[in-house]
């Protein structure tokens, strides 16, 4: 463990935020709900979001070593169910980065005017497959939560939305 303490910013936070939330593949889905959906936003924003980043800011406060969740868990309830809790991170983000790699098929799809490749789900498959081995690699060498929150969120949401909605 290094004493330079690792921190994301605010933008990271929320670039990684709307990586898993707002993809471009999810944007139609969330678009028929409508006005209420901004209630249903609203309601997690206050009953879960906010609870649990004021939970999560008091307990990094007061154990600021690196662990997390994992660290938190384990120093209240035993080495046992830390790794519960590490384990049951892990596996709950594996659907999710596969949920946002599963948008570079139908993006590469219509950016090319194939809209049938970008539905193909062995086309999806294989986009899934290789950008979480090649994410995996990077893992290796870089901070890819910063790079991710920092610039992937601009070229996989932001600047796609944009160019949806102009």
């Amino acid at each position: 463990m290094s004493n330079q303490n690792k921190m994301i910013g605010l933008s990271t936070f929320i670039g990684l935020t709307m990586a898993l939330c707002a993809t471009v593949r999810s944007i139609p889905t969330l678009a028929a709900a409508g006005w209420t959906l901004v209630t249903y936003i609203i309601f997690a924003v206050v009953f879960f979001a906010a609870p649990i980043a004021f939970i999560s800011g008091e307990l990094s406060t007061m154990l600021p070593q690196e662990g997390g969740p994992q660290l938190w868990v384990k120093t209240a309830l035993g080495n046992k169910w830390g790794f519960v809790v590490a384990w049951l991170l892990w596996v709950q983000m594996f659907p999710g980065m596969v949920m946002v790699a599963s948008t570079l098929g139908p993006l590469l799809g219509n950016t090319f005017g194939n809209v049938a490749l970008g539905n193909n789900h062995w086309f999806i498959l294989g986009c899934i497959l290789i950008i979480y081995w090649i994410i995996t690699f990077l893992n290796l060498k870089f901070d890819m939560a910063k790079v991710g929150g920092n610039i992937g969120v601009w070229l996989g949401v932001y600047i796609p939305v944009l160019v949806i909605f102009i």
